[in-house]
């Protein structure tokens, strides 16, 4: 258990795996690798969910149906930092905790229509210069952080791989956790 009172902001920044995994030069090692541990993964994530008491399930598209969204978040980003998060956050949640698809445009307005984002507004600024820019440049920070999974944090300069690994960024930051 974590105490997670901590004065810190969390900055999502959404990165390409793939990418990220090619600049290093493992795309097609990883890509084998994660084939082999697909089943363990999907056990795995789902025990963990049921221990963090979160709703988790499996994606009706793949990873790759998320490059929409992210986008889209960036270029909401451009201009309200807020509303991208809960957008984002809106998007994760259907897409994992529902099983979503939200590759479309259409699908991401369905996510998050409780923000009132209309299908419109979301290919705007996914097709934003400013979304590719920042895609882009996420991409080259976890990298130039040493990212080679996900979920990566990076806390002053510092990566942690993984949530099992949160305990240990919480000591970091200077909180504390509790057994």
């Amino acid at each position: 258990r974590l105490n997670l009172d901590i004065q810190r902001e969390v900055d999502w920044q959404p990165i390409d795996i793939e990418v990220i995994w090619a600049a290093l030069g493992v795309l097609e090692a990883y890509s084998a690798v994660r084939n082999i541990k697909r089943k363990y993964i999907s056990q795995d994530s789902q025990r963990c969910a049921r221990a963090l008491g979160i709703p988790l399930a499996k994606p009706a598209t793949s990873a790759r149906d998320t490059k929409l969204a992210k986008l889209a978040y960036w270029g909401l980003r451009s201009y309200d930092r807020q509303l991208a998060g809960r957008f984002l956050r809106a998007a994760w949640r259907a897409h994992f905790g529902h099983g979503s698809p939200i590759g479309s445009s259409q699908e991401l307005a369905s996510a998050a229509a409780g923000l009132g984002l209309q299908r419109e507004a979301i290919e705007e600024a996914a097709q934003s210069a400013e979304a590719r820019r920042a895609q882009d440049a996420s991409n080259a920070a976890a990298i130039g952080l040493g990212c080679f999974g996900v979920p990566w944090f990076a806390v002053d300069g510092e990566g942690f791989f993984g949530h099992d690994r949160l305990s240990h960024l919480v000591s970091h930051i200077g909180g504390s956790t509790a057994a």
